[in-house]
């Protein structure tokens, strides 16, 4: 992979994690959010405000999006250069198909990515359960 390439990954792995990264804080700032985070957190630590203590819990839970989609954008641009689909069904498919016959970075990227995925829905869960 040429140092272009190498480049190209690292802007669009960087934009997309702040895309997404946005939405999660954004999301913090609409009424309905925050009247439901304050029926979770009646009296939030250290005396601050529910919204604040949610878009601070939120940017730290979060943050490790930009480690992850540098490595899930390396396993999409490697799916196209095998001749796999990028659309979002084929793309989990070939992320657990990926195995011993793979590079070793394709798979440390495989790795990060599967946990880093359980880690999301784990936090998806926790705050269904609590709300």
């Amino acid at each position: 992979m040429s140092n272009f390439e190498k480049n190209k990954i690292r802007i669009m792995s960087f934009v997309s994690a702040l895309l997404i990264y946005g939405v999660f804080i954004g999301v913090n700032f609409d009424p309905n959010v925050t009247e439901a985070q304050t029926k979770v957190l009646r009296n939030p630590p250290f005396e601050i405000s529910v919204r604040t203590f949610f878009i601070t819990l939120n940017a730290v839970l979060f943050f490790p999006i930009f480690f992850v989609a540098k490595h899930f954008v390396k396993i999409a641009s490697y799916a196209l250069e095998q001749g796999k689909s990028i659309r979002a069904i084929s793309l989990i498919i070939f992320l657990f198909s990926i195995g011993k016959n793979n590079p070793l970075d394709i798979r440390k990227s495989k790795n990060i990515v599967s946990y880093s995925l359980i880690y999301f829905i784990g936090i998806l869960c926790a705050w269904i359960i609590i709300a």
